[in-house]
């Protein structure tokens, strides 16, 4: 049964959330302010999104509460080191798994150091995503269906929960 302070937690959770998302916004600005870095930064980029990426992975390994988040933890390593094979769609099963791992974070000591990686992975994807395509009406498009997978996965570990 869910009390006051339960939601109230759920809540804050869900707005730190809200505000790692708010890095790709950021890395757009970023990308539009200085254009003629983003050529040359751009593998540099690649190679951070990567990196903390397994970061993020071996922090909630360090902290691993329950045992049974090992195999998703694994899976998602996986499948983020290959969604290359995807192609365009990669985004989704992207902007997914950052959700559920910010999921998973919460039930961690370590959320600050969770959602500062995810804002400074956002941040990277805006910059990436504006130096692929810097047409307006498809960065608009394009945020919102990675922020609507992005809550899909957030909500997706809280499905489970036992608040």
């Amino acid at each position: 049964m869910l009390n006051a302070l339960n939601i109230l937690m759920l809540e804050i959770y869900f707005i730190l959330g809200l505000l790692s998302f708010a890095g790709i916004i950021l890395g757009l600005i970023l990308g539009m302010i200085a254009p003629e870095e983003l050529k040359p930064g751009a593998p540099w980029f690649i190679k951070l999104k990567n990196t903390i990426f397994t970061l993020l992975i071996l922090i909630l390994l360090y902290y691993n509460i329950y045992n049974l988040i090992i195999i998703p933890l694994i899976i998602f390593l996986i499948l983020y080191w290959y969604r290359g094979t995807l192609g365009e769609e990669s985004y989704m099963l992207e902007y997914s798994m950052m959700g559920s791992l910010f999921g998973m974070g919460y039930y961690t000591p370590a959320i600050p150091e969770i959602i500062g990686l995810i804002f400074i992975y956002k941040i990277t994807s805006g910059s990436l995503l504006i130096y692929k395509n810097n047409n307006f009406n498809f960065l608009i498009k394009s945020i919102c269906l990675r922020l609507i997978f992005y809550i899909l996965g957030l909500l997706l570990p809280l499905m489970f929960a036992n608040v």
